[in-house]
């Protein structure tokens, strides 16, 4: 039995439309955190400090979104996450007419814990895609959060230069996205829709341990205990621990890229918000050239290519002499950081049962490091600086180039989602 093209086809739109609204979500609020932070007052290290205690959202629902999709579904957990943030950006817009820096910081709670179920379950669902479609879709779904983070960002820039008051600008991003990110949850596929794929049987039998375990699962059909299993698996875990460095990349220049080009560079902050931009499409042409780049190069290869683009990148970011070399090192880091998680969750996207719980270790690893290691920036960028900061996240990064050996290299595989084999 195998899913309709049209049904898998219609699941790969409204993952492309969720994607791409949270990506303009984060961005175009982001865009105005100079506005918020002249507004209310802030130093670097409130900031960071704020946005550290916001991160504490996302450490409810991150390490649970896997056991929560497995349990009600990726179309209902997406609605949730949706809705719970919504209420979050609406609250952080009435804490910035308030004057509210305790409002705003609560409301962020909000916000993180909405993304992380919001991310977690859409991740979930693009690798549930691309085990429908047999072919390597997850890197495209991927840039289409960059495209939206793009638009996100382009439209901060129009706002910010335009005037428009942080608060009907929060105000109006929770009503669009309750409204289309709402409506595009409803096309998801369900796990038991494509578990009923006829390769369901052969993507389970892997060699060693892991694959025993996934045949198990598979062979019972049942989904409890499957998030634990996952954490278990060695290959999951590593692969996990490599994708930490791309949500630190993510999350340090969704965070700090346009303070740090503002109070490090002189730029003006519709100039920032625009080399932000600049940063997301080098992300989003990355992304979108993936597939063909890895059936020329490798996984393996690819990846030590970008982390090293994505060391210069930072260290320029952190060092250049002149704002040209930053700018620079700003196209280098967003090719760095554009394939790590995209790629990973590819390696893992191969076995219908087994996919939901491997994304899910992924989301958990790859957004808490986004949302809790950037605030950590801040509080080194209140002795360094903001640009000075990010010379950081070179030693996760330098880790992940150790670690990219665990993603398989399939250029010599028919279908670019084969079964892993260790």
């Amino acid at each position: 039995m195998s899913i309709p093209p049209s049904r898998a086809h219609s699941a790969l739109r409204a993952t492309f439309v969720v994607y791409a609204g949270l990506g303009f979500a984060t961005s175009a609020w982001l865009s105005r955190l100079p506005d918020v932070r002249d507004h209310l007052g802030l130093t670097p290290g409130t900031i960071g400090m704020m946005l550290l205690i916001a991160s504490l959202g996302s450490l409810l629902t991150l390490p649970t979104s896997g056991p929560i999709v497995m349990k009600i579904g990726a179309r209902w957990a997406g609605r949730i996450g949706v809705f719970i943030w919504a209420i979050g950006i609406a609250g952080a817009a009435s804490g910035t007419l308030m004057e509210s820096l305790p409002v705003f910081t609560a409301s962020l709670v909000l916000m993180s814990a909405g993304t992380g179920l919001w991310g977690s379950s859409m991740n979930i669902e693009a690798g549930l895609v691309q085990a429908a479609v047999r072919r390597l879709v997850v890197p495209v779904i991927q840039a289409m959060y960059a495209v939206g983070m793009l638009g996100g960002a382009l439209v901060g820039a129009l706002a910010a230069r335009a005037g428009l008051p942080v608060a009907a600008h929060l105000f109006g991003l929770a009503a669009l996205e309750l409204m289309v990110c709402g409506i595009a949850v409803g096309f998801y596929l369900s796990q038991d829709e494509v578990a009923t794929l006829e390769s369901a049987k052969e993507s389970s039998l892997g060699e060693g341990e892991e694959a025993s375990g996934n045949d198990e699962a598979s062979g019972n059909n049942v989904k409890k205990g499957l998030t634990r299993l996952a954490w278990r698996e060695r290959r999951t875990v590593l692969i996990a621990l490599m994708v930490m460095s791309g949500g630190l990349m993510e999350g340090a220049a969704n965070d700090w890229l346009n303070l740090s080009m503002v109070d490090g560079y002189g730029f003006a902050t519709s100039s920032a918000s625009a080399i932000f931009a600049f940063f997301l499409l080098m992300m989003t042409l990355m992304r979108f050239a993936s597939p063909r780049l890895e059936r020329r190069f490798g996984a393996p290869h690819l990846l030590r290519f970008t982390m090293g683009c994505a060391i210069i990148g930072l260290l320029l970011v952190a060092f250049a002499p002149h704002h040209i070399l930053a700018i620079l090192g700003v196209a280098l880091w967003g090719i760095g950081a554009s394939l790590v998680f995209p790629l990973g969750i590819s390696a893992l996207s191969v076995d219908p049962v087994m996919t939901p719980a491997r994304v899910s270790v992924l989301s958990t690893v790859n957004y808490g490091s986004a949302l809790i290691g950037p605030p950590v920036l801040g509080l080194i960028a209140d002795h360094v600086g903001y640009h000075r900061a990010l010379a950081f996240v070179v030693f996760p990064v330098l880790l992940a180039i150790v670690l990219a050996g665990q993603v398989p290299d399939q250029r010599g595989r028919v279908r670019a989602v084969a079964p892993l084999g260790d």
